[in-house]
């Protein structure tokens, strides 16, 4: 009797090996039913509970408000999880995006500057040799100041 109640309150409460929501609601039966039975111990001097007492809890957890009950916690439960893990996912995701492209800081930058404009006047330079630049800005200096 007490194996079919067990049975009958985990197909109620879950659908197919899949159903993730389910198997949290009957885990949460479960440690209700563990927390029951130490509590009858705990009265009874360490003695188990009664078969009337089990029956009378089976009932109880069989309801359909207890099982509303355990699959609304297994509902809540599951959206926690959830949660939690995609908050550390994008924490993650965000600490990542961070140390890649997060701008590397004063000192460094300043280096940079000074890197980039060092090769712009060197280019700059190149290409008024190679294209024979200076000797125009040198007659152009040269007209301006007659």
């Amino acid at each position: 009797m007490m194996d079919e109640n067990r049975r009958q309150i985990y197909s109620r409460l879950v659908k197919d090996e899949k159903d993730t929501l389910g198997h949290i609601a009957y885990s949460l039966y479960k440690k209700q039913k563990i927390a029951f039975i130490k509590d009858k111990e705990r009265e009874n001097n360490g003695q188990p509970p009664t078969d009337q007492q089990l029956k009378d809890f089976q009932e109880i957890a069989g309801s359909e408000e207890q099982l509303d009950l355990y699959q609304t916690k297994a509902l809540s439960l599951m959206q926690f999880f959830l949660d939690t893990a995609l908050r550390e996912d994008l924490e993650a995701q965000r600490e990542e995006f961070l140390r890649k492209y997060s701008s590397p800081g004063f000192w460094p930058g300043v280096f940079q500057g000074l890197v980039a404009s060092a090769l712009f006047v060197i280019l700059g330079f190149f290409i008024l040799w190679g294209t024979g630049g200076w000797v125009k800005i040198g007659e152009l200096i040269a007209n301006s100041i007659k």
